[in-house]
């Protein structure tokens, strides 16, 4: 027995799929995205500064920037004063200068140029040394060849499969960085590229590589286009691109993260670079670096107005004495990185210096760089949802419906998390009696950037015969990464009971199950001239679909209001019996002629014809409210309206309504609140008390809350 390494497992799976067409690779390994990307950018702080080239400004930002970088680390410099001709072809000439520009910063030793490409290639005496001398270079680190064993043709365009091996053979020469992967470890998982098939099987590896690692996109989700000629634009975004998984960093001193959104009470990892004014590495440079918890006041920094530090304000992440170069500081390594974690327990900013020993921080003269971390609750559970109507109970045959893995925090807030794992059953099961499984399937999942799994379900009929009606699906959760699974489904079909409630697919006929009833505002001011209220009551099946056609009536315990039939109290007064439009609605819009408070409770119904018991109900309040009187009162919080600054409850006497403003006093049970915690926490169903002087704006009335 022996054992084949990921490598060499992976090369013979890529030659045979390539020779024989076969496919080995999982299928749930083709997410046609990079896996692997650079974590950090050698694109960052001066590398971005505007180079000036006009002809760039149409282009996408993340061209731009590239384009910027090659020109701060002057591996290009334009083909004019202002120009990089973006669209331009990149010739081969023109590629063996920018790699061995590149080389430098990336940590790739040149080796002495020669005299070889005018003794072996008769097309390239015409050029100039400093080309000649690069082809040369190139030639001897083995990343370029000639075209034959006389010419090297240096004025034929760069193809994208020759730029693909071009890079690659460049990336197996280069020292990794912080955050990059060497293209040996990587381990390409994607086959989405249909165009490669004929390609030899270095530019399919090489392709297949760089694209994992970030530095390569194809010309479509299914093409990669090897033989087409490759723009000068697509060449600097490639450069730039593989440069990050080197140590190639801007001149000065930069610092980066993986990401500044973190999670509360979790570590970070940030790294900072010192590189020189020819971008060489600097070790054991002296760096301080001071941190500061961003208080919830409106402060804009902690430095006073001569610029320096406030030592209660900042703390050292290594080292005695925050904001000053001494010895107790960290250094560089023999990279020129210092990479350390810092604890983010809530908003943090990091500031990062090098200088000489005992120089102090001044904020206007200091060369520095700074981060800044917003913390974050961390996920907590899987909230599921589902896009079925809220009312329905059953499903159509053939329709679908999509379950959405939402992760929350404890407070139930979206997480964007991507990448987190959950394990999925799903089984659907016949209604006959006794139960039959029809398909069972479990699969692994992953969340996307907006920490969402999304997963569409549907049945077309039923698995075992005209005689089973109906069929039934179970949703099981199997794994969930150690988080919790809150059930916000339609149907509560996660119910955590042993047994849960499965969502049903039906083809039974359609029948009116349930009436909603919703109204334009929640309450009106009760006025003896009169004020008008509108409600809307829709009356949909079993599957959440409208019932057009169909008599509503619309009935009340407020006389004043819409009251009810005099003869018979199931029925409407008849100017409020409407009937159902297409999208099964019905509208009545009626006058209260009254000014006592009250609450008027609808029960309006959906019968049959006029005289057939009620068959579906539907159930609403409508306030009709009075100004809170001054003094005191004490009643339930029916109703806050925040943008009108109002709020409703109900003592003895009401329901009243008062408006509130910031100049206001707040209490929590005995305790002052400020005011925007009050409006945070305050919730329907809590005791409002309201000390109220007056109801002019200027008047300051007190507000206390008591769940």
């Amino acid at each position: 027995m022996f054992v084949v390494s990921r490598r060499i497992a992976w090369l013979v799976a890529a030659a045979l799929t390539v020779l024989l067409g076969i496919s080995i690779l999982p299928a749930s390994a083709w997410n046609g995205e990079a896996d692997e990307p650079a974590l950090y950018s050698a694109c960052v702080g001066p590398a971005l500064e505007d180079a000036g080239f006009r002809d760039v400004r149409r282009y996408p930002a993340a061209t731009r920037d590239a384009i910027d970088c090659l020109a701060h680390y002057e591996i290009t410099f334009g083909t004019g004063p202002d120009a990089f001709a973006p669209d331009g072809p990149v010739r081969r000439k023109h590629m063996a200068l920018f790699l061995t520009r590149a080389a430098g910063p990336a940590g790739i030793d040149l080796p002495r140029p020669s005299n070889r490409p005018a003794e072996e290639f008769r097309d390239v005496a015409g050029l100039s040394i400093r080309t000649r001398e690069a082809i040369d270079q190139l030639i001897q680190l083995d990343i370029t060849r000639g075209k034959t064993r006389t010419t090297f043709d240096p004025n034929a365009t760069v193809t994208r499969r020759q730029m693909a091996l071009f890079l690659y053979r460049f990336l197996d020469l280069a020292p990794v960085g912080p955050g990059g992967i060497d293209v040996e470890d990587a381990f390409p998982d994607d086959r989405h590229f249909e165009d490669l098939g004929n390609q030899p099987l270095s530019v399919y590896e090489a392709v297949r590589t760089l694209f994992e690692m970030g530095v390569l996109e194809g010309t479509s989700s299914t093409t990669f286009s090897p033989g087409r000629p490759v723009t000068r634009a697509e060449m600097a975004v490639a450069i730039t691109r593989a440069l990050s998984h080197t140590n190639a960093r801007p001149a000065g001193i930069t610092i980066q993260t993986d990401g500044v959104v973190v999670d509360a009470e979790a570590d970070a990892e940030v790294v900072i670079s010192v590189r020189d004014r020819w971008h060489r590495p600097v070790p054991d440079a002296l760096v301080d670096v001071f941190e500061w918890d961003v208080p919830d006041s409106r402060r804009v920094d902690p430095f006073d107005s001569q610029g320096r530090c406030e030592d209660d304000q900042v703390r050292a992440a290594f080292g005695n004495d925050p904001c000053a170069i001494d010895q107790s500081d960290d250094t560089t390594d023999v990279d020129g990185n210092l990479v350390y974690d810092v604890f983010v327990d809530e908003d943090l900013t990091v500031w990062a210096w090098t200088g000489d020993l005992r120089d102090r921080f001044d904020l206007d003269r200091t060369d520095y760089v700074s981060i800044e971390f917003t913390a974050v609750e961390p996920p907590d559970a899987f909230k599921v949802t589902d896009d079925m109507h809220p009312e329905a109970e059953k499903m159509l045959y053939g329709r679908s419906v999509t379950f959405t893995f939402q992760l929350v925090d404890v407070d139930g807030n979206p997480v964007s998390r991507e990448d987190v794992e959950i394990e999925i059953r799903t089984e659907e099961w016949s209604k006959t009696s006794p139960e039959e499984l029809a398909s069972r399937t479990t699969r692994t999942y992953y969340t996307d950037s907006g920490g969402q799994v999304t997963i569409p379900y549907h049945i077309n009929r039923a698995r075992y015969g005209d005689s089973d009606t109906e069929s039934q699906l179970r949703v099981i959760v199997q794994d969930s990464s150690g988080l919790g699974v809150t059930d916000a489904t339609t149907r509560t079909v996660l119910d955590p009971d042993p047994d849960p409630d499965p969502l049903v697919w039906s083809r039974e006929a359609r029948a009116p199950t349930t009436l909603v009833l919703s109204q334009t505002l929640v309450y009106h001011t009760a006025e003896s001239s009169g004020a008008r209220n509108r409600v809307t009551a829709t009356l949909i099946d079993q599957y959440g679909d409208p019932v057009r056609g169909e008599t509503v009536h619309f009935r009340s315990d407020d006389d004043d209001g819409l009251g009810v039939d005099s003869t018979d109290g199931d029925l409407a007064k008849e100017n409020y019996r409407k009937d159902t439009s297409r999208r099964g609605e019905a509208t009545v819009t009626y006058l209260r002629n009254s000014a006592t408070a009250r609450v008027e409770d609808f029960s309006t119904t959906f019968v049959e014809d006029y005289r057939t018991v009620v068959t579906v109900t539907g159930t609403l309040q409508h306030y009709w409210v009075l100004p809170a009187p001054q003094g005191e009162t004490t009643g339930e919080l029916v109703h806050h309206d925040s943008r009108r600054s109002t709020f409703v409850y109900n003592p003895p006497g009401g329901p009243y309504r008062i408006t509130y403003d910031s100049r206001d006093y707040y209490y929590q049970g005995t305790s002052p609140i400020h005011y925007n915690d009050f409006l945070a926490s305050v919730m329907e169903g809590d005791t409002l008390k309201a000390e109220v002087t007056s109801h002019r704006a200027s008047e300051v009335n007190t507000f206390t809350r008591n769940p």
